[in-house]
């Protein structure tokens, strides 16, 4: 199967060895690194590089780099198996670098994420979690039809919950 995604304006392409500083970059951006020595963030960077690289052959999905047209990188969206409610589901990430932010890669890597997920049924719900105080990427999962879901906790801190069904959402078309 072939893992990249592409439209005229965006490509979602796994992730590959020499993407290991474009994710360092990607890493060092996130508050929750703030305080992180260097080498602290390209081991985390290394490991989730491996786990992705894992997850395509596991799952035949994962979160892919997303691109310009031209090959620079921008950002990852994509799908992680995560415990959710106690149980095993798949949650939708997605983060952008600060230079690239608002041009709608984003929202346009989500939505073809979603729809390979709808045509690959790599799982019935998928979940995404958001910083409470992340807008942008609320409205982002609405406009790709995720609904609230309360709220979870995740890394001591209690987070809002969306939910896509796409049971739900197929009987609503």
């Amino acid at each position: 199967m072939n893992l990249t995604l592409q439209n005229p304006k965006l490509r979602l392409r796994p992730y590959t060895s020499d993407d290991a500083d474009f994710l360092y970059t990607l890493f060092s951006e996130s508050r929750a690194m703030t305080f992180y020595p260097e080498e602290v963030i390209r081991r985390l960077a290394n490991q989730w590089l491996n786990e992705q690289q894992e997850a395509y052959i596991r799952h035949g999905y994962g979160v892919w780099v997303m691109e310009t047209p031209s090959g620079d990188p921008v950002g990852q969206c994509g799908f992680m198996r995560r415990l959710i409610r106690r149980e095993q589901a798949v949650e939708m990430g997605f983060s952008v670098l600060r230079t690239w932010r608002g041009r709608g890669f984003a929202s346009r890597a989500a939505r073809m994420a979603m729809e390979r997920a709808r045509r690959q049924a790599i799982a019935p719900v998928v979940y995404a979690l958001t910083d409470p105080d992340n807008d942008i990427a609320r409205r982002i999962l609405i406009k790709c039809g995720f609904r609230r879901d309360g709220e979870m906790e995740r890394h001591g801190s209690n987070v809002p919950l969306f939910r896509y069904d796409f049971k739900t959402e197929e009987r609503a078309s």
